[in-house]
């Protein structure tokens, strides 16, 4: 997605293996709206099932709100909070070598 980055963000290869679609939007609605989009034209998904779902949330998929995550960073001692940023920047590069 060009242009600014959105509040929320979606990355379909934590859920969908080998996907690298990404979307960003600044309301849970409108994200939601492209992850759907995206999953019936690309995954041909119509209708998410409790074992998709159940999936979604093994792989610890939820929208995530920025600001949010910004201001529980701010409450963090320093040595957590590089912890936090470690396995994240970890998990970007093995998501990176997968493609």
């Amino acid at each position: 997605m060009t242009g600014q980055q959105g509040k929320y963000t979606f990355h379909c290869g934590d859920v969908m293996k080998g996907c690298s679609w990404q979307a960003s939007a600044e309301s849970k609605e409108e994200l939601v709206s492209k992850v759907e989009e995206h999953g019936k034209r690309d995954h041909h998904i119509t209708n998410i099932d409790p074992e998709t779902r159940h999936r979604f949330r093994r792989q610890g998929v939820r929208l995530v709100d920025q600001d949010e995550i910004q201001r529980e960073f701010g409450k963090l001692e320093i040595s957590v909070a590089a912890k936090i940023i470690a396995v994240a920047r970890n998990r970007s590069r093995l998501r990176e070598a997968r493609k």
